[in-house]
């Protein structure tokens, strides 16, 4: 390799470009393979070097060997080189190779824009409200490294300090743009190929799955109710329907998909809370409940919602499981409305109900599967006038018998619903609802496990609650005809305190629950300080969310209707450019006045705070009276002083009027002296001057 002249990019502007260049990529560091990150910081240290002059440039056979590494690299990371992942991780190369060959001022604007770019696709990942202000940050670093380009002799402060007043300045624009622009598909709203595992729900359950996620104290989803909240005994948050059970998990059935069947349920569905609506004055339910819910990214397609849901927003689906979906995985954070309502015991929906059960399915279990407690249910059942009595006894047979609820069940052998009920007792929430909708199936009762969450977390600051991994669980339902499904928790009747209070206070005292652990913000949730904190940034995320990450073409069309009672095109033109020009007409006339009044140089502004302090003493500078002559009056009244003024006046008059200061670098350490000087004018003797005299 040759050593190469870099001499193109002032050394100052190189430093600008290598803090935006790990400020830029900070943000990506949790989404990239660490052979990326490693390979950027590589390009920032070889960078540096060059700069400190003991190494080279690369050549031109090495920066082509380094790019066909990194996309050679890159295809076997991802098995292509096209999709979101890929081609940010590619960006993202190609901006640290192209800061490590920089030479010339048109390279350094060439890495500032691929900058930029790397910034707007960190919100492809996550768009929470302190991720927005970080990647602002970084955008101020980026345009700083921009401004040093022209401006060389400017320095950190006063470049960082010239780009936040343009942003500032430019602020009103933003916001308008951002309200009255017709809504298109953000970047962030394409679908992610991400490998990235997520603790959570799975479309399966297994003895000892949803006890895993006790451990967790991440958030799952917020739910704003718009009214009252439900009581802790109805805060059952369904997921999923798992119908099929193989002796040991239990699994979604998966059928053909019977598009007319569904939408005919759902038309029947419709129309039962149409009716719902207009006989209200018969009083069939409990409660209504309209709620919003903000949901964490799960990658997976369904939602949550309260027993008896109807989704009220766009791209949100029920399907005759009462399962919510959405149309593609839930990447990023989702927000979507929905309409609940509690319906008394006598309340009978109608027969569109009967026509969707697959009774068959709901009664199927495998043969020869855990006989001793197939044989007990139907003794049971033999002894019971009714299904309802059935459920009854089997429930008093849980909370009478001495089953625990625990963490840390023991192990179960391949019939493990009969060593759970005759042997151990002990289990968590999925071992009392796979034993439950086992014998209840066995005593001729269809039946099926639901798991989601229960309970949540009230809100020091608005009426909503916070849903944590470790509110999972898992319940029952039970075909109680003319009822059609009823829930059925096991649970409630093994540990009351489960479903009244929460899991933190069923689990008070395990060890393996995320409110023991010491690290763990739940542990702390009772002191005032700490709920605050994490309620107040919980509730600054919830509503970036609501009004600026999910601000849509339906909220956009609501606001126009509300503000200027037109959502048409022509209205939407209308405002949009009559808002632009008020807001330039603003930028324009404050800039104006700042142009239109005087600002004195550094130098001007330092002798005027000298000839204030001199004033202070009584000597005041006439008009038209010159800076030497000034210096020796004063002088001739106050000899003591006479040696400082007259070295202020003369390194004022230098800066002022000698060629000798036209160097920048002259002229800043000019500067930096008169300022120490004026600062060290020596008027604390003044009293004892006058004692003397």
């Amino acid at each position: 390799m040759v050593k190469e002249d870099v001499s193109g990019i002032e050394p100052t502007t190189l430093v600008f470009l290598l803090i935006a260049h790990v400020s830029v990529l900070l943000p990506h560091l949790q989404t990239l393979p660490v052979w990326i990150s490693l390979m950027s910081l590589a390009c920032c240290v070889w960078r540096i070097q060059i700069m400190r002059n003991p190494w080279f440039m690369p050549g031109k056979f090495m920066r082509i060997a380094i790019v066909v590494l990194g996309f050679t690299a890159i295809y076997f990371e991802y098995h292509t080189v096209i999709g979101p992942m890929a081609g940010v991780a590619l960006l993202i190369l190609a901006y640290s190779f192209k800061l490590l060959e920089a030479r010339t001022q048109r390279d350094a604007y060439l890495v500032i824009f691929l900058a930029y770019f790397v910034v707007a696709t960190a919100f492809l990942f996550d768009q929470a409200f302190t991720k927005a202000l970080y990647l602002l940050f970084s955008s101020v670093l980026i345009s700083g490294a921009l401004f040093s380009i022209n401006q060389t002799d400017w320095g950190f402060y006063r470049s960082y300090k010239k780009v936040t007043q343009l942003l500032l300045q430019s602020l009103p624009l933003m916001i308008v743009l951002f309200i009255f622009v017709p809504r298109i598909q953000p970047l962030w709203s394409i679908a992610l190929d991400s490998k990235q595992g997520r603790m959570g729900l799975s479309d399966e359950m297994n003895p000892g799955d949803i006890s895993k996620l006790i451990g967790s104290d991440e958030l799952v989803f917020r739910v704003k109710f718009s009214e009252a909240m439900p009581p802790p005994s109805l805060r059952y948050w369904r997921a999923l329907v798992l119908d099929s059970y193989d002796g040991r998990r239990w699994t979604r059935h998966r059928e053909a998909d019977n598009s007319d069947s569904t939408k005919n349920w759902f038309e029947s569905y419709r129309s039962f809370f149409a009716e719902l609506d207009q006989d209200s004055a018969k009083n069939n339910f409990l409660a209504r409940y309209r709620y919003d819910i903000v949901m964490e990214a799960s990658h997976q397609k369904w939602l949550f919602a309260l027993d008896w849901a109807f989704p009220l927003s766009e791209g949100v689906t029920i399907n005759p499981d009462y399962q919510l979906s959405a149309s593609r995985p839930v990447d990023q954070a989702f927000f979507y409305s929905v309409e609940s309502v509690m319906l008394k015991d006598e309340t009978i929906p109608g027969d569109w109900m009967q026509r969707n059960m697959n009774t068959a399915l709901n009664l199927r279990l495998p043969e020869a599967s855990n006989p001793r407690s197939s044989a007990w249910a139907k003794q049971l059942r033999q002894q019971s006038d009714s299904d309802v009595a059935f459920v009854q006894s089997l429930l008093a047979h849980f909370h009478m018998q001495p089953f625990f609820y625990t963490l840390q069940p023991p192990l179960l052998g391949i019939n493990a619903i009969d060593d759970f009920f005759f042997s151990t007792r002990k289990g968590f929430c999925e071992h009392y609802a796979s034993a439950f909708t086992f014998m209840a199936r066995s005593a001729g009762i269809p039946a099926r496990v639901v798991i989601g969450y229960q309970g949540g977390e009230p809100s020091r600051f608005d009426n909503y609650l916070r849903i944590y991994q470790f509110d999972a669980h898992a319940w029952s339902e039970v075909w109680l005809p003319p009822r059609g499904w009823v829930r059925i928790d096991p649970t409630s009747a093994v540990s009351p305190s489960r479903v009244e209070k929460g899991i933190e206070s069923a689990l008070e005292e395990d060890s393996q629950s995320a409110v023991s652990d010491a690290v763990s913000w739940l542990r702390y949730r009772h002191l005032p300080w700490s709920a605050y904190i994490r309620h107040g940034t919980d509730y600054l995320r919830i509503v970036w969310i609501q009004k600026v990450v999910g601000y849509n073409t339906t909220q956009q069309s609501q606001l126009f209707s509300t503000w200027f009672r037109s959502n048409e095109l022509r209205t939407t033109m209308l405002v949009l450019l009559a808002s632009v020009s008020l807001s330039l007409s603003g930028v324009w006339l404050s800039l104006f006045y700042k142009r239109g009044r005087k600002k004195l140089k550094p130098e001007h502004q330092m002798y005027a705070a000298f000839c204030k302090r001199l004033a202070t003493q009584g000597y005041i500078k006439n008009p038209g009276e010159g800076e030497n002559d000034f210096a020796r009056r004063v002088a001739l009244h106050r000899p003591d002083l006479a040696a400082s003024v007259q070295h202020i006046t003369r390194m004022y008059s230098d800066l002022v009027y000698s060629s000798a200061c036209n160097d920048s670098r002259t002229r800043t350490d000019a500067l930096a002296e008169l300022k120490t000087a004026i600062k060290q004018f020596p008027l604390n003797r003044t009293f004892s001057y006058y004692l003397k005299n």
